[in-house]
């Protein structure tokens, strides 16, 4: 049962990534525009995902001060999530300079409205 609501939450958050190739680019413009807004959602998930992970870490790290085997698991997981955040930085840098490059649209950071 539990491979089966795994396999349906990653096969429904995979056709997430599908939406925006129903757009039917004309240019090459647009379907880099496309591939940077399914980048950036990957983005998004990486980031929550490597936050995750680090608190994770941090949990381990600190519930478990006398076994050595669980700090070092926990410093395992705050490494790798770091790590996480560098690669999202740098996909996120590339994004900027293809997107000032071919004059695309710049993906927005969603807010909250004010007031």
């Amino acid at each position: 049962m539990k491979k089966v609501l795994y396999r349906v939450f990653i096969f429904s958050h995979l056709l997430l990534f599908a939406i925006p190739v129903f757009a039917q680019p004309a240019n090459f413009s647009e379907v880099l525009q496309i591939f940077l807004n399914i980048l950036g959602m990957a983005l998004m998930i990486l980031y929550v995902g490597a936050v995750l992970a680090f608190v994770r870490g941090i949990i381990v790290f600190v519930l478990n001060t006398s076994d050595e085997a669980k700090r070092k698991e926990g410093k395992q997981w705050m490494l790798w999530a770091v790590i996480a955040f560098f690669v999202g930085i740098t996909l996120w840098g590339l994004v900027g300079i293809l997107t000032g490059t071919f004059n695309l649209t710049p993906l927005v950071i969603p807010q909250l409205p004010e007031g």
